[in-house]
């Protein structure tokens, strides 16, 4: 009688994974669909690509299940690809934050230095008019372009203000890098005028 009970036990339970395996596992696609959305809306293809491409292929792997109607395995697939699209998530709000403090560092940083090289030149009062309207001409493009890449941090276009931030501070250092030997050679004649003054005396 045990045995018997048993059987009929083993029989149900097979019974019951059979029957729960004979159709899409409609609730864990939707989880996964759900779960791959706000990845998207998180703008995870801009910070967490890998992530989302690796959700995309087991979403990908549950289509492909489901049409051969291995619904066990698209069940599993479905779990996978939640599992992965809710990485991908976390990764972009993570990276997302990461971008935007750097961008936003990049720009204070090259908006002091920018403020340094108008004080450089300001100061330089041997350096000739031509020479120093030439220099300021180049700063006033450099702060045009800080202008547009406030715009766009506002826009949350953080990827892009970085990497303008960096350009612009490249501009920049060359640009200083021309500035400095002008200012001492303009500053050579006044030095040697004030020898030959005291020479005089």
């Amino acid at each position: 009688m045990y045995f018997l009970a048993r059987y009929f036990l083993l029989t149900f339970v097979v019974l019951a994974v059979l029957t729960s395996c004979s159709e899409p596992p409609q609730k864990e696609i939707e989880a996964a669909d759900r779960a791959y959305k706000a990845a998207l809306n998180a703008q995870a293809e801009i910070y967490a690509k890998e992530e989302l491409g690796s959700a995309r292929k087991a979403l990908e792997r549950v289509q492909a299940e489901i049409r051969e109607e291995r619904y066990k395995e698209a069940r599993e697939a479905a779990l996978l690809a939640r599992a992965r699209a809710e990485a991908a998530l976390k990764a972009a709000k993570e990276n997302k934050a990461k971008v935007r403090y750097q961008a936003e560092k990049g720009l204070a940083e090259l908006k002091v230095n920018l403020e340094k090289a108008r004080k450089m030149l300001a100061g330089a009062s041997n350096l000739q008019d031509e020479c120093r309207d030439r220099f300021n001409y180049r700063l006033e493009d450099l702060d045009l372009a800080l202008s547009e890449s406030d715009f766009q941090i506002k826009r949350g276009e953080f990827p892009v203000v970085l990497e303008e931030s960096r350009r612009l501070s490249s501009a920049l250092l060359a640009l200083e890098k021309e500035i400095e030997p002008a200012i001492k050679k303009a500053s050579v004649p006044d030095i040697k005028a004030k020898k030959k003054k005291r020479l005089k005396k």
